[in-house]
């Protein structure tokens, strides 16, 4: 699997990857997670089962351009009880300079 091909961001606490664009059917309404196809199925049964782990945030996964799943799990604001949101925005600081320096470099190395 190219990486540049298949892209997957997650969130722990403070991290996320807040969907901008239209999300595809089918959409579950009640967390608005998306999944399209047996990849998106999985994935977001991937991260419902993590949040018995202890996992709480957002994770956003496309595949050529097109998201496969948008799911988000846990609170945004435990004081108020309200929910993530694939849309719900996190501070990440400078949390994703790995993932791009990882990527920069699997990218020269495939020329």
């Amino acid at each position: 699997m190219k990486l540049a091909a298949f892209v997957l961001l997650a969130s722990l606490p403070l991290v996320a990857a807040p969907c901008s664009a239209e999300p595809p059917n089918p959409v579950d309404s009640e967390r608005s997670t998306t999944r399209l196809g047996e990849t998106g199925a999985r994935i977001v049964e991937f991260v419902t089962r993590a949040e018995y782990a202890g996992f709480s945030g957002a994770v956003l996964a496309a595949k050529g351009g097109q998201v496969v799943a948008a799911v988000a799990i846990g609170y945004a604001d435990l004081a108020d009880e309200v929910p993530n949101t694939p849309a719900t925005l996190f501070e990440i600081a400078s949390a994703t300079k790995q993932f791009t320096a990882a990527a920069v470099m699997r990218l020269v190395q495939e020329g």
